[in-house]
């Protein structure tokens, strides 16, 4: 689940209601939310999380972009190798306006 409005000290409670033991993660883990990388990683799909490192590697930050970016930037990751020239373009351009932004 995506939200734009969720604050990190509200998802703790929202984990304790939701996640059982054996499903997803063990409900007496501490997650700690205070940081926005672990807050945006929470969120991300399990596509997502596995593509974050390779997304900090290009120099993207949790306080710079949001779960729906990483997901779409996500996407393209995982199709890579068929994603059009004009798309890499896309998505070279929009990492080159952040870095410059």
């Amino acid at each position: 689940m995506i939200s734009k409005t969720i604050q990190p000290h509200r998802k703790r409670p929202l984990d304790g209601a939701f996640i059982h033991d054996g499903i997803y993660i063990p409900r007496d883990l501490d997650a700690d939310y205070s940081g926005g990388e672990s807050f945006l990683i929470s969120q991300l799909s399990a596509t997502g999380q596995r593509n974050w490192p390779k997304a900090q590697t290009w120099g993207l930050t949790a306080e710079a972009v949001s779960p729906s970016q990483m997901e779409r930037i996500s996407d393209y990751l995982e199709r890579w190798e068929s994603v059009s020239f004009k798309d890499r373009r896309l998505v070279a351009d929009g990492l080159i306006s952040y870095h410059q932004g």
